[in-house]
């Protein structure tokens, strides 16, 4: 391998995370100055909420890709609450710290944001990096070569799928596949151009100063448009075809490989009652990747449903960043509720409960006693409700009596942990007062199911520990 490739192999690779919180007054304020009057144009509501993706986007890029050097976060100028802008792992951008033309800002349109990608080099982004949303999540450690192999050649995954071909439909957004392919193929000829996935893409600044010589009126153009428009240009997607083609017969080029099972899932996230059982289904066999799609048009119904989301996003990535301002008050945990799912590193704490998927049933960590005790909801009825509603919880029975745990009388409890090597320990003022006694089964995770049981499951599914069914518990 020659020098040069070596340095370019040995170069930093950043994140870029795009971001906006669509509750924000000022936010909502501009976005209604300057909404189109043309119904086409207008956005969904759902397309700039925040549901509270980030942090656990965050986490999953902070552990599975510890090889990035920086996460930037691209947003509008606003900050999450939570968030150390001052951590050298985190920078911020401002759609002005790069943008081409600041007078194309505001933008609402994640295509304008994109397509001034070329220029993200002005905000001392690294000469290569990903490309994420924040409802993107990485599900496994994925290594560098995934998208850069060791002569420095890009790596890209599409979908099997090719563009849709023109017809006549209301929706905007095959138009702007359709769009995005016809500037392919009168680039490149006609050929069956594939979608990449919802997943991070890789880009280097070189080749998009590249890009630019190729379609950059198309991407100057779109940067114009402050909304999405069915005649934009899609980076991501030219990117990755004119690049591969431009390589076509370089052994050290840029490369379009099929997306293998498993790589990649989506959830959508709607007012369904089976997100949880995707989730889990994701606990015990993750993919790479997956992303969560919003797909709620009521903002009240969204924001109970996205406290669920939350919930069972923290029982897949409970560990908290260092770049979590609001974690550290509780050292490694803050008092966190779960829904269902209660996996590796997952602590529950007094306050804190662990509702069954459909909240028929939840553990809770009593405050008053420091007692964790099985609860049945005694407004639950044939509709699930989130967990965020109101309910009238009924005590059947303690911790202690669903698992036999002896010897505990007049002990405190302090915590309930999930330990990775599969141990369920019970600890109080500093001492194990209880375990599972299943350590050896890395990955097993604890769920409250709606039949009131609680049981430990093994990585693979299997029943691992099963506690007492408590009397009354039968679901109504």
């Amino acid at each position: 391998m020659n020098l040069k490739r070596l340095t370019e192999n040995e170069e930093s690779i950043d994140a870029v995370i795009t971001w906006v919180d669509g509750g924000d007054a000022s936010f909502r304020e501009q976005l209604d100055r300057f909404m189109p009057w043309m119904p086409w144009l207008r956005p969904g509501r759902n397309r700039y909420r925040d549901n509270g993706e980030l942090r656990f986007s965050l986490r999953s890029i902070y552990f599975n890709m510890p090889w990035l050097r920086r996460i930037n976060i691209v947003t509008n100028g606003q900050v999450p609450p939570w968030l150390d802008r001052n951590h050298p792992k985190i920078r911020l951008i401002a759609h002005g710290d790069y943008f081409a033309s600041p007078d194309h800002l505001p933008t609402f349109s994640s295509l304008a944001i994109e397509a001034n990608l070329p220029w993200i080099s002005r905000a001392g982004v690294a000469r290569r990096f990903l490309l994420f949303n924040d409802d993107t999540f990485v599900a496994r450690p994925v290594p560098r070569d995934y998208f850069v192999t060791d002569n420095g050649a890009q790596r890209f995954r599409c979908l099997p799928e090719a563009l849709p071909r023109p017809k006549l439909v209301a929706d905007s957004h095959y138009h702007l596949l359709v769009f995005n392919g016809a500037l392919l193929s009168r680039t490149f000829g006609r050929k069956p151009w594939s979608y990449p996935p919802h997943m991070p893409v890789i880009f280097d600044q070189d080749d998009l100063a590249w890009l630019m010589g190729k379609f950059g009126f198309w991407l100057r153009r779109t940067s114009r448009h402050r909304f999405r428009h069915r005649s934009d240009a899609f980076l991501a997607l030219l990117y990755v075809h004119a690049l591969t083609e431009r390589d076509a017969g370089r052994m050290d080029g840029a490369r379009r490989l099929p997306l293998a099972p498993g790589e990649i899932s989506y959830l959508p996230f709607t007012e369904r009652t089976d997100m949880v059982a995707d989730l889990v289904r994701w606990l015990i066999a993750p993919p790479t990747f997956f992303c969560v799609n919003d797909e709620i048009d009521d903002d009240t119904v969204a924001l109970a449903h996205a406290a669920d989301l939350n919930m069972a996003l923290a029982g897949i990535f409970p560990t908290p960043t260092p770049f979590e301002l609001d974690m550290r008050d509780e050292g490694e945990h803050r008092c966190q509720d779960y829904l269902c799912l209660f996996g590796p590193g997952c602590r529950l704490l007094p306050g804190a409960s662990i509702y069954s998927p459909r909240r028929r049933f939840r553990l809770t960590f009593r405050t008053a006693d420091r007692r964790i005790i099985l609860q049945a909801n005694e407004s639950a009825d044939a509709t699930p409700q989130p967990a965020a509603a109101a309910h009238q919880w009924r005590t059947l029975a303690s911790f202690d009596r669903l698992f036999a745990v002896h010897g505990m009388a007049g002990a405190e409890a302090s915590s309930l942990t999930m330990k990775g090597d599969g141990n369920l320990e019970l600890g109080g003022d500093g001492i194990l007062l209880w375990s599972s006694a299943t350590a050896g089964n890395a990955g097993a995770y604890m769920a409250v199911q709606d039949d009131g049981r609680i049981i430990l499951y093994r990585r693979n599914g299997d029943v691992l520990l099963s506690g007492e069914k408590a009397a009354g518990a039968d679901p109504t």
